[in-house]
């Protein structure tokens, strides 16, 4: 047969495998196994909770390795829904010993996808990869748009880490640009999976009373932020605008290093009986339908979740302007300079007295947050994982396909 010809058979059978590989695999069940550090109430924690139950609910089997086993609520409800979680060792977060436990644990499953979040669990699921020869593709979602190992002693690190990865999942467009800058030669793995909520459970919430959630007259103008008492979320500067900002209660929910901090800056501006600290809270629904003004002030944030599950609540949003957070709000909430609280007691005060600008910010956020359906993120998700099992199982048939054919020849 002439060599040409046989080349152009060569070529279509080829190809005839690639297309019957696609579609096996489109149709084929998973096994993905998501690594965290543990899964207390904090934003990526919350994410991965929802990414394993949705991802579930699609036939795609989900397992959970946890660097830290913390008995925490959601930790117990998923185990509880028959989720299969592993956590061997009792450990510190930057034990070496996790990238030894996670060799074994790889060399032991049997996962399609193995699928980090949040470091250092990306640098000890990196070097479990190299140790076991893990043959499975690794993703890394990039859950900021900053974090505090972006400066020049650590690019080397996280240059070698996402070298090991096969796709990186960011949660905005905000978050994906600032990676790129970081690392310019990542640009061909990064992909936008955009967080998402079921916007349902916040807007099918009823109204609630001040005077049953705060302990408030009606008449009180109610201000809420959500996050952890962490440097990055910024609380100060919301209690300093409070400060220029009279009449109005703010209430600050979450736990964290910075929670006296705060407690103590309360005092020295004299708004303490104006300032209340709720600790971590599992009514968050109820909580924002009693409240008046949502405020983000957060110096770096990937998304913003709780901006988003406020905007889903008809609840009018004030948010400091960085990426990923203001992308998220655009046009429908007020935005500020990151650490301006005479910016944003400026906002605070138009929304305290004007009702009417209450109401149009409000129709404005739940218009944005249908934008953010969770199912949208399990698209993109899946999409992901199909696809990085389809590059590994095609280009393993296409290469034995060649193989024969030359051996034939």
């Amino acid at each position: 047969m002439d060599a040409d010809v046989l080349t152009a058979v060569n070529r279509q059978e080829i190809l005839r495998s690639l297309s019957a590989a696609h579609e096996c695999l489109a149709s084929a069940s998973m096994k993905v196994l998501q690594v965290i550090h543990n899964l207390e109430l904090a934003g990526a924690e919350v994410v991965v909770r929802d990414l394993v139950r949705g991802l579930t609910r699609r036939e795609i089997e989900c397992e959970l390795y946890l660097l830290q086993s913390t008995d925490s609520p959601m930790q117990r409800s998923l185990l509880a829904e028959g989720i299969k979680i592993h956590s061997p060792l009792h450990a510190p977060l930057y034990s070496p010993l996790h990238a030894v436990h996670l060799a074994d644990h790889f060399r032991a499953g049997s996962y399609d996808v193995v699928h980090v979040h949040l470091f250092p669990a990306q640098l000890w699921v990196a070097l479990a990869a190299k140790f076991s020869s893990l043959k499975a593709p690794v993703v890394v979602t990039e859950h900021s748009a900053y974090n505090y190992r972006r400066k020049r002693g650590y690019r080397l690190i996280d240059r070698w880490i996402y070298a090991q990865c096969r796709s990186i999942a960011c949660v905005s467009e905000g978050t994906a640009e600032a990676l790129v800058e970081w690392l310019p030669e990542v640009a061909d793995k990064v992909r936008t999976c955009p967080n998402g909520i079921d916007v349902n459970v916040f807007a099918g919430m009823s109204a609630a009373r001040k005077s049953d959630v705060y302990s408030l007259p009606e008449s009180c103008p109610v201000i809420l932020s959500i996050g952890r008492m962490m440097r990055q979320k910024d609380h100060a500067t919301v209690i300093r605008a409070l400060s220029r900002t009279e009449h109005a209660h703010l209430f600050l929910v979450g736990v964290g290093p910075e929670l006296r901090n705060h407690q103590e800056l309360a005092w020295e501006l004299g708004v303490v009986d104006r300032v209340h600290f709720l600790g971590q809270r599992t009514d968050v629904p109820h909580l924002l339908r009693a409240a008046d003004i949502f405020v983000q002030s957060s110096r770096f944030e990937g998304f913003g979740i709780a901006a988003l599950e406020a905007m889903a609540s008809d609840l009018p949003v004030i948010a400091s302007r960085v990426p990923g957070l203001a992308e998220l709000v655009g046009n429908a909430g007020l935005l500020f300079e990151t650490g301006d609280d005479r910016q944003l007691a400026k906002h605070l005060n138009m929304l305290v007295n004007s009702r009417d600008l209450r109401m149009k910010l409000a129709a404005a956020g739940r218009l944005r947050a249908a934008e953010f359906s969770f199912e949208k993120t399990l698209d993109s998700h899946e999409t992901m994982y199909r696809e990085l099992g389809a590059r590994g199982a095609v280009g393993s048939e296409s290469r034995d396909l060649v193989s024969r054919r030359r051996a034939a020849v």
